[in-house]
């Protein structure tokens, strides 16, 4: 029985589709989460996003800075006598807010840097680059 299923195993892994583009293959064995080697930047692409990931990473910074303060307040409403419930959702759209507009700004950035080929691969990870 062993035997059996060793040979299966290698006739699946000897049959395996060969139709696959190198960065496929690149993705699939060494992808790690916003890493973007596997786009292939050129020089000129690499000098650009590496402005914009600085640009995403104060983006990130400052919105961690403002979570913190909502969060603060929040609890200082929560701990009031008279919970301000119109006050809680605003700080919280304030939030979402801010988040939405880092995320695209660094997306619509990306776009104009990208060609096609190399937008539908960063299209896959797309979801790596929400704000949370």
């Amino acid at each position: 029985m062993k035997y059996i299923l060793i040979l299966a195993l290698l006739v699946t892994f000897s049959l395996g589709d060969g139709d696959h583009d190198d960065h496929d293959d690149y993705e699939k064995r060494h992808y790690y989460s916003k890493d973007l080697r596997y786009l292939s930047l050129d020089k000129q692409q690499k000098k650009r996003v590496k402005k914009l990931l600085k640009e995403y990473q104060k983006g990130i910074k400052r919105y961690s800075e403002l979570r913190e303060d909502i969060i603060k307040e929040k609890r200082a409403l929560f701990l009031s006598d008279d919970l301000n419930k119109e006050r809680l959702k605003k700080l919280s759209k304030r939030l979402h807010e801010f988040a939405s507009e880092i995320e695209a700004n660094f997306v619509e950035n990306m776009h104009k840097i990208l060609d096609q080929k190399q937008r539908m691969r960063f299209s896959k990870y797309i979801y790596e680059w929400e704000v949370e």
